[in-house]
């Protein structure tokens, strides 16, 4: 069975499935974000999450939101910023918040590990507070952290009584950490790496994801789908991504587009 369908190695101009949100992407970060969002909405895309790594990126989705219904906002310091998370950065960070649609990104990375684990999982206490706080989802980035994560998630649990909705987005684990995932209650999102040839064993995790804890993501401009890798990613390539979800999970794409759409759709809510 092929990963990509055959007649899905669309250029951004052809129709996309109807439904599909992109449910992680970082305009701030895009070369010709204007151009790529014209492409991705002229081709049938409902709707845009544009996630903050920082202050000014996290300022800017509000903007992008406020300016255009189908985008919604998330705002958060990244965990490679960890250690800018200042007292009054975290006081701006809950203003913001006030405004948005979702909390992060935000989590732990001990791949590079450009803040030290300390300040990452203060960092990340402070986002969960806000998601727990304001009713707001938290967007979750795992890299090679697995298990602190899930500690920090559990203290988390045990001190508050309960966990803020979660997104893991650009689920890279394996069945364990996604079962892990979902029994604390949380969303998982694919993006790209779901198209790769060596991603086997991710394609075995998405058989067994619940449908209502789906969600397919580009996190563009990083982790293009095939065929379009070393290419700049894009919201209008996130078909590929849904095609191949749907193709793993044996199921019609048309049905998977509107159902992770549905699901983004009703996690990330405008904001009044």
């Amino acid at each position: 069975m092929p990963l990509i369908p055959e007649g899905s190695r669309l250029s951004p101009m052809e129709p996309l499935l109807a439904g599909l949100w992109d449910s992680h992407s970082h305009p701030t970060l895009m070369d010709g974000w204007e151009e790529a969002r014209g492409r991705a909405f002229a081709s049938g895309l409902r709707g845009i999450v544009a996630v903050g790594i920082d202050l000014a990126s996290s300022r800017a989705a509000i903007l992008m939101a406020a300016e255009d219904p189908r985008v919604r906002a998330t705002v958060g310091i990244h965990p490679h910023q960890a250690s800018s998370l200042t007292p009054q950065t975290a006081r701006e960070l809950e203003r913001l918040a006030e405004r948005a649609s979702g909390v992060g990104e935000t989590g732990l990375d001990l791949y590079r590990l450009a803040s030290p684990l300390e300040d990452q999982v203060r960092s990340f206490r402070i986002h969960l507070d806000l998601g727990w706080n304001l009713g707001l989802p938290v967007v979750i980035h795992v890299r090679e952290a697995w298990r602190e994560t899930f500690l920090a998630l559990e203290e988390f649990r045990e001190d508050r009584g309960g966990l803020p909705v979660l997104v893991f987005h650009c689920f890279s684990g394996g069945p364990e950490e996604a079962a892990r995932s979902i029994g604390l209650g949380g969303f998982i999102s694919f993006a790209g790496n779901l198209t790769y040839r060596r991603s086997e064993e991710l394609r075995q995790v998405a058989r067994r994801v619940p449908s209502e804890r789906l969600l397919v993501e580009t996190d563009s401009p990083y982790l293009p789908p095939e065929p379009h890798r070393g290419k700049q990613n894009e919201p209008a390539f996130l078909r590929l991504v849904a095609e191949a979800l749907a193709t793993a999970r044996g199921e019609d794409p048309a049905s998977v587009a509107a159902l992770t759409g549905e699901n983004a759709s009703r996690l990330f809510r405008p904001r009044p």
